[in-house]
């Protein structure tokens, strides 16, 4: 499971190429939504047992399938580079860091 977990929040490298081109903007500024990504995963795996103590499986399951799919959607649609960072970062980062 934890490979499953940082293999999707790992394959933001595949994206930062096609961000930087069609953002025109710097690879430090792009990696700024991977490195964000990474502490609010980092921020659910610390915090999660006290959410997970407080609700059902199911219930927890679809909160996070439902955030880990906004935020990717999110993402999908960006057009500009705080949307991606909302979506991946946020949403997405948080729900790998629930699972």
């Amino acid at each position: 499971m934890v490979a499953m977990v940082l293999g999707s929040i790992h394959a933001f490298s595949v994206f930062l190429d096609p961000l930087e081109t069609l953002f025109a903007t710097s690879r430090a500024t792009v990696s700024l939504i991977y490195a964000s990504g990474l502490v609010f995963l980092t921020t659910a795996v610390l915090f999660g047992p006290a959410f997970y103590s407080r609700l059902q499986p199911a219930t927890i399951y679809i909160i996070v399938a439902v955030l880990g799919v906004t935020g990717a959607g999110l993402a999908s649609i960006a057009n500009g580079l705080d949307l991606v960072w909302i979506g991946y970062s946020l949403a997405f980062g948080l729900a790998n860091g629930l699972r």
